[in-house]
């Protein structure tokens, strides 16, 4: 087992995300939420990105990434994918609420990792995580 220190949020977030992709290399999905972390939606834009900019690739984003997210470049870790990368974005309800159906629907055979926050504390929810890992 190994044991990675972090200094922020973003850079575990993005760590994590990063190792799930490195673990499974052969997937390229990713399956978040619209009100994730900033670095988690900054992140998943930024793979597309450059998904997108790869002449080896044709990605294809489900569901929509926020506006308010920056895109910055993605850190070598992931250097060396080709296949491109597609992201879907779940919606939430008009109560920040995730619909457990959304995720389940949303899990493919090339799935390599979901990413959902436990807390929004700006909208004051929990997220059924539990249940989301169950599916």
């Amino acid at each position: 087992m190994d044991v990675i220190f972090t200094s922020c949020a973003t850079e575990s977030n993005n760590t994590a995300i990063a190792a799930a992709l490195r673990a499974n290399p052969a997937k390229s999905h990713i399956v978040t939420s619209q009100v994730e972390h900033s670095s988690v939606l900054n992140y998943c834009m930024a793979l597309e990105k450059q998904s997108q900019d790869s002449p080896q690739s044709t990605p294809r984003s489900q569901g929509t990434a926020p506006q308010s997210a920056s895109v910055f470049s993605v850190p070598s870790v992931v250097d060396g994918f080709s296949d491109g990368y597609r992201v879907t974005y779940l919606p939430v309800d008009r109560d920040g609420l995730l619909n457990l159906a959304d995720p389940e629907a949303a899990i493919t055979g090339q799935t390599a990792v979901v990413s959902l926050m436990w807390g929004d504390y700006g909208r004051g929810v929990l997220f059924p995580v539990e249940k989301a890992a169950e599916i």
